[in-house]
C-alpha cells in the first residue's frame, strides 16, 4: 500500500515539475509569431445603422423582411462606410417603425434599424491576404471577403519590407534575401502582414478623383512569421 502511494506521489510531482517547465518556458520565451495559430474573425465588427426605405405597398407583411435586405443589400455590401470600414454583409434586422403611407405613390415609408458587418482591422493585428501586385514603392495585398469581392487596397509600403530588400525591375517584384537565397514576394501568393493604419479619404477629394480608394489599410511585414507564408512552412 504504501509503495502504491509513492508511486502515485511521484507521479504527482513529475506532472507538477512537468507544467511548471513549461509555463516557464512560455512565459519568458514566449514561441515566434508564426508558430502561433491565425484567424481573420477579430478584424470583423458589427455596426449598428439605420436607414429609410421606401417600399411598395402590395408586399405582405411576411415579405417585407426579405424586401428590405433586398433593397439593403446592394446599398451597403461591398461598399465603404466612411469612418467606420468596408462592409461585408447585412448581419440582422433590429427593427421596423414608423410604417408611413406615401399619398400618391403607392408606396409606404419605413425606418430601418439594422446591423452590418463591417472589416477594419485594429492596430498590429495580424492578416492574410493574397499579393495582387508591386512596384516600385512597395506591394500591395488583396483580401477575399465573406461576399463574393475582394478589399484590395492593403499596402506594404518598401520601408517597411523585411530586410534587407530589392526590386527586380524585370520581374517587377520585391524580394527577400536570406542566406544568400532571394525570396520573392510573388504576386497572388498568400501574405501575412502586421496592421499599421486604416485611413479614410476625404469624400471631397475622391469626389475631384476617383482613383483615390475611399479606405485604404497600410502594414509591415518587418517581422519573423510575416511576408509569404510559404516562407515559414
Amino acid at each position: 500500500m504504501i509503495l502504491f502511494i509513492n508511486i502515485i506521489y511521484n507521479i504527482c510531482m513529475y506532472i507538477y515539475i512537468y507544467i511548471y517547465i513549461i509555463f516557464f518556458f512560455f512565459f519568458f520565451f514566449p514561441p515566434p509569431l508564426y508558430m502561433i495559430p491565425h484567424n481573420n474573425i477579430v478584424m470583423f465588427s458589427l455596426f449598428r445603422k439605420e436607414d429609410v426605405l421606401n417600399i411598395e405597398t402590395h408586399f405582405k407583411d411576411s415579405e417585407i423582411k426579405k424586401v428590405i435586405e433586398f433593397f439593403l443589400g446592394p446599398k451597403y455590401i461591398d461598399k465603404v462606410i466612411q469612418n467606420v470600414g468596408f462592409c461585408v454583409g447585412l448581419y440582422d434586422i433590429i427593427e421596423i417603425k414608423n410604417k408611413e403611407i406615401i399619398k400618391g405613390s403607392g408606396e409606404i415609408r419605413l425606418k430601418v434599424i439594422f446591423r452590418l458587418v463591417i472589416f477594419q482591422p485594429f492596430e498590429n493585428e495580424i492578416i492574410e491576404g493574397f499579393v495582387k501586385s508591386s512596384d516600385s514603392n512597395g506591394i500591395i495585398s488583396k483580401m477575399k471577403m465573406f461576399s463574393l469581392g475582394f478589399f484590395e487596397n492593403i499596402r506594404v509600403n518598401s520601408a517597411n519590407l523585411k530586410e534587407p530588400k530589392e526590386f527586380d525591375r524585370e520581374k517587377k517584384e520585391w524580394y527577400w534575401t536570406y542566406e544568400g537565397i532571394k525570396f520573392f514576394y510573388t504576386k497572388d501568393e498568400l501574405i501575412r502582414v502586421r496592421i499599421l493604419d486604416t485611413y479614410f479619404s476625404d469624400p471631397n477629394e475622391m469626389n475631384k478623383d476617383e482613383s483615390i480608394p475611399s479606405m485604404s489599410i497600410t502594414g509591415t511585414v518587418q517581422q519573423d512569421g510575416l511576408g509569404l507564408v510559404k516562407w515559414w512552412k
